[in-house]
């Protein structure tokens, strides 16, 4: 999976969590990083996205990873000191099973693939 990908993927999980909780904070988080406002698939707000690809790139020295890697990545990701702003997503994507990212990246793949 790209860093794209990866970033994609977790809008979705998180996407998903937000129906189940309605929570405001993560709803703010969603709505600066969609990235299906744009073409190129990147966050709403860039520096959203730039963020979130700083931190890729600063454990990873190649932009693509399995997809257990990614959703390894998310859970750092999303315990970083980068969400402080927003809130503690780390503990409602715990909800996310692995099996369950695994089918999420598949669907993501086979859309982005057409």
């Amino acid at each position: 999976m790209t860093k794209k990908l990866v970033f994609i993927a977790m809008y979705r999980a998180l996407d998903c969590l937000y129906e189940e909780t309605q929570r405001e904070d993560l709803g703010n988080y969603l709505s600066e990083s969609n990235p299906y406002l744009f073409t190129d698939r990147k966050s709403a707000d860039p520096a959203v996205f730039a963020g979130f690809s700083n931190y890729f790139d600063s454990i990873y020295t190649i932009d693509d990873v399995s997809v257990e890697e990614g959703y390894s990545f998310v859970k750092k990701y999303l315990s970083s000191e980068h969400l402080s702003y927003y809130g503690d997503f780390v503990s409602i994507f715990d909800d996310i099973s692995l099996e369950e990212w695994i089918d999420l990246c598949s669907i993501i793949e086979n859309e982005e693939a057409k």
